[in-house]
């Protein structure tokens, strides 16, 4: 099963509708701020990495795109208020641009025009060839004030006046004269960079100095949707290890919008739709996510291999009743690799048992199971042993001690080939 959050309009407007990520108050919150804002404007959407931002924003902009497409009526949540909709709809168009899908390109300023050129409504047409071309009105409009700026005689089409806005001195004031032409009166275009801590420290400084020093036409805003303080590391990658990036940033930010991770028991119940029973793996998969404070990012891939490893338990019987390692040892390894590599090779390698300890007790509901599975275990069921010297005992079997029993050296070996697999499963 692929538990990544699909970003189609049907899951984002049901995401919408049943307030799922319970962030419909942020969005509220965030329209009525646009409403207001008087001048360009570049605010920053700050999250942990998976914590849902991009699904944050592609929800602003599916609002806009119904309200344009005259089906607002399909939003049917309660908690949007409709006035504030309204008017940022009336005000405002969006535009969505993946940094990450395009640092390949060589220049931004390039990549981001042509954006804005190609997706607007008012002003392209397309041949029957399938060109996208300037209409004639626009070609003679842009010929009259652009004097020597460029030779628009030669401009055949979008890419083509692209290419020379790219190419003349005066980037900035042409660039300004183009957004003037296809912006309607009383209307604001809003950019959303998107994923621009996952590029290339070349193109993600590029980008961001582009829209600062280029993009600052009093009609644009842009939402810079980024987790800060990887931004801030590439940043200072970029001019050397000890140049400030988080200042770098405040300097080009105008607002900062931070977005907290989802709550984790009503991501796993009321987004993904799952482990809301009692077994001792959905149990161990709520507590340990819980535990680590998991993002939906990290829950996704979490949840994913854990799928793999169970049907794998199925199919092979790796361990048949040693159910300690089954539901205990195996999800800690994977939500310790997910959390921290370091702690997952300390742990594996013998080193380090006091967190796995320390986990172990953080719930009575993590507690009662380790009991429960004590009491079948035939070798420590009449043994006065308190849980946390049987975690140990169990712990010093399969990743300290040597073992004489061939019973024990072969399921040993099985736990640590699971161990391999998980460490291939769960690199983010």
């Amino acid at each position: 099963m692929n538990y990544d959050f699909d970003l189609t309009e049907e899951k984002l407007l049901e995401c919408i509708n049943q307030n799922k990520l319970q962030r419909i108050s942020k969005i509220n919150n965030l329209l009525k701020l646009i409403n207001i804002l008087k001048r360009n404007t570049i605010i920053s959407i700050d999250g942990d990495w998976g914590c849902g931002k991009t699904v944050f924003v592609k929800q602003i902009e599916l609002i806009n795109k119904l309200y344009l497409n005259n089906k607002i009526n399909l939003i049917s949540n309660q908690n949007l208020n409709n006035d504030i909709i309204k008017e940022f709809n009336d005000k405002h168009f969006i535009y969505y641009y993946n940094a990450w899908e395009n640092d390949n390109h060589i220049d931004p300023l390039n990549s981001i025009i042509y954006k804005i050129i190609n997706d607007f409504p008012r002003e392209k047409a397309q041949t029957a060839d399938g060109n996208i071309q300037i209409p004639l009105n626009f070609k003679a409009f842009m010929k009259t004030i652009s004097k020597d700026l460029f030779d628009i005689d030669k401009v055949q089409s979008y890419d083509d006046l692209v290419k020379n806005i790219h190419t003349i001195e005066e980037q900035k004031k042409a660039l300004n004269v183009l957004l003037d032409s296809i912006i309607p009166n009383g209307k604001k275009i809003i950019i959303i960079i998107d994923e621009l801590d996952r590029c290339n420290p070349n193109y993600a400084v590029k980008v961001i100095e582009t829209i600062k020093h280029f993009f600052d036409n009093k009609n644009l805003i842009f939402l810079v949707v980024s987790n800060n303080e990887q931004l801030a590391h590439t940043v200072s990658k970029f001019y050397g290890e000890k140049f400030d990036g988080y200042g770098y940033l405040n300097k080009i930010y105008d607002l900062i919008i931070s977005l907290e991770n989802v709550d984790v028991n009503k991501y796993l119940n009321n987004v993904l739709l799952i482990y809301n029973d009692s077994s001792y793996i959905s149990v161990m998969i709520r507590e340990l996510c819980n535990y680590y404070s998991f993002s939906m990012r990290q829950i996704n891939r979490y949840l994913y291999t854990m799928d793999l490893l169970n049907d794998y338990f199925d199919s092979y019987d790796s361990f048949g009743n040693d159910l300690v390692l089954k539901y205990i040892f195996i999800p800690y390894c994977l939500a310790l690799k997910i959390n921290s590599g370091e702690k997952f090779n300390k742990f594996i390698s013998g080193r380090d048992i006091e967190e796995f300890i320390l986990v172990m007790k953080s719930k009575k509901e993590i507690q009662s199971i380790i009991n429960r599975i004590k009491e079948n275990d035939n070798v420590y069921k009449d043994k006065e042993i308190d849980d946390e010297n049987y975690i140990r005992s169990i712990y010093d079997k399969y990743l300290n001690k040597n073992d004489t029993d061939y019973n024990i050296d072969t399921k040993k070996q099985k736990f640590l080939d699971i161990i391999s697999m998980i460490s291939n499963f769960s690199s983010i």
